[in-house]
């Protein structure tokens, strides 16, 4: 079967799907790798090869890189529902910076490689809410500084000021002096006087109490820095 098919790439490319199809005894992924080879570009045979003999990430390679579709990628993602094909279509998102589609991809493979990527892109398109889903999952896999200090700003961003309380009196590896600068600086003051309460640093949290008008507080913490004026 093998030399049948072979043979019918070399001379009558037209047989070959039906080929594929019908037979079962041949070298699946040698066959796909000649499919694929350059002078012949059978991708369309490459791919239904992968995908009967379950080989489901070297599919949806296929479908990405040589059939380029990534609308055919993400309905082959969601009829397999495997991580690592949910991992190779999130990169194909990211690659394409389609941030909300990157995001959920990456969700559902539960796969946190590419998070200073994600980050970066999370960022650049403002998507703060989806960006902080991302790396509360990303952080039950890998312990990282980035990845703790990216959260804590994304949920400054969001405004969800209990869940800052429980994650900055929880073990974390966040840079909080970089992240409440941060904050201030952006002129996210709650947030900012959280993480400032927390590192008893009272000449920033007497900042953020000027900052939000709030003077009584602001004159107690100053006193407490030394530094009421």
């Amino acid at each position: 079967q093998n030399l049948l098919i072979i043979t019918a790439i070399k001379t009558d490319a037209q047989k070959v799907m039906d080929y594929i199809n019908r037979l079962d005894n041949y070298n699946a992924e040698e066959i796909a790798k000649i499919c694929l080879e350059e002078r012949y570009s059978l991708h369309e045979e490459a791919f239904v090869i992968y995908r009967k003999t379950k080989h489901f990430t070297e599919a949806i390679s296929v479908l990405l890189e040589n059939i380029k579709s990534i609308e055919r990628a993400a309905e082959f993602a969601e009829r397999v529902n495997e991580p690592p094909v949910w991992s190779k279509l999130g990169e194909a998102y990211l690659n394409a910076n389609q941030c909300e589609d990157c995001i959920d991809s990456f969700m559902k493979a539960n796969d946190p490689s590419f998070f200073g990527r994600v980050i970066q892109l999370g960022e650049q398109e403002q998507r703060f809410d989806l960006l902080a889903r991302y790396l509360i999952m990303a952080r039950s896999h890998k312990k990282d500084a980035m990845i703790d200090s990216e959260l804590l700003y994304c949920l400054a961003k969001i405004n969800r000021l209990a869940d800052i309380e429980n994650f900055i009196h929880a073990p974390n590896s966040a840079d909080l002096i970089r992240v409440g600068d941060r904050c201030y600086n952006d002129k996210l003051y709650e947030a900012a006087k959280i993480i400032f309460i927390k590192l008893r640093n009272n000449a920033k949290v007497a900042s953020c109490f000027v900052k939000l008008k709030q003077f009584s507080q602001a004159w107690d913490a100053a006193k407490k820095a030394n530094t009421p004026k």
